[in-house]
């Protein structure tokens, strides 16, 4: 099947599984994240996982088969422990030198219940809950900053992903936040990962252009010195002058010029 240009509306889990290995170049993704929104009861059955939390531990966290929607998991482990598996079989749609561009933002463990402004304004009929824990996970005191995205690049990374590069997003005019006691949160994250540690990379494939351009230039200069070299050598051993063979090399590129203008222009 030719999958290009065609647009999969189905849950991530069940339209992953519809692709075959190796077909995308690139996943550019923006997952629900961590207790913020509620798609209005839209869930998914998880399976039992199991991951690493961290590459440099050998502990893993076991995940129980739930009901839920992805981002409202009752624990932060869970929440990662979703994403995981769903990375897990992205890995398996991406190319050997593809990308993952993943933008997540963090949460805090334990806010207010409320209805979002945006989405509201936006479409008064369609609107989603925008919430914090009322309570804190367990391990963790109320009005702490979970620190979910990195929580998930580490754990992608003990999962085999290579964690190539943090990007902030930076938001100059940031909604702002009923929060009297900190700043108003003005960033997100966007982690760039890859299966391997060479990857399909645009401005590498540019410099690697421009760097046998240099090289061939380097080698056609190198070629002119030398050529430049031994005619002056050799027409010193004839003259017994060294500005005699320079005049004389100078000339037999103005001949060499001369020729081929007239050649450009020869009559018809």
């Amino acid at each position: 099947m030719n999958w290009t240009n065609t647009i999969l509306y189905e849950n991530v889990d069940a339209g992953l599984k519809m692709l075959p290995d190796d077909l995308v170049q690139t996943i550019v993704t923006s997952p629900p994240y961590f207790g913020l929104r509620d798609y209005s009861g839209i869930t998914q059955d998880w399976p039992e996982i199991t991951y690493k939390p961290v590459w440099y531990l050998d502990h893993h966290i076991k995940v129980p088969a739930i009901n839920c929607q992805l981002g409202q998991e009752a624990h932060p482990t869970y929440f990662i422990g979703h994403l995981v598996y769903i990375f897990r079989e992205a890995k398996r749609v991406l190319k050997d030198d593809g990308t993952l561009w993943l933008n997540i933002a963090d949460s805090f463990s334990a806010g207010g219940l409320g209805y979002s402004y945006q989405t509201l304004h936006a479409s008064p009929k369609l609107y989603t809950k925008s919430h914090s824990y009322k309570k804190a996970p367990k391990g963790l005191n109320n009005k702490n900053l979970i620190g979910i995205p990195w929580m998930i690049a580490q754990a992608l990374q003990a999962d085999g992903w290579y964690l190539r590069s943090d990007v902030i997003w930076s938001k100059p005019n940031p909604m702002p936040e009923s929060v009297k006691d900190r700043p108003t949160r003005a960033h997100e994250y966007v982690f760039l990962l890859s299966k391997h540690p060479n990857y399909f990379d645009k401005q590498k494939s540019k410099m690697k252009k421009i760097f046998i351009v240099a090289v061939f230039f380097k080698a056609l200069v190198f070629f002119l010195l030398f050529y430049l070299a031994t005619a002056i050598y050799n027409d010193v051993q004839d003259s017994g002058g060294i500005g005699y063979g320079i005049g004389k090399f100078m000339n037999e590129i103005d001949k060499g010029r001369t020729e081929s203008d007239t050649t450009s222009f020869k009559p018809q």
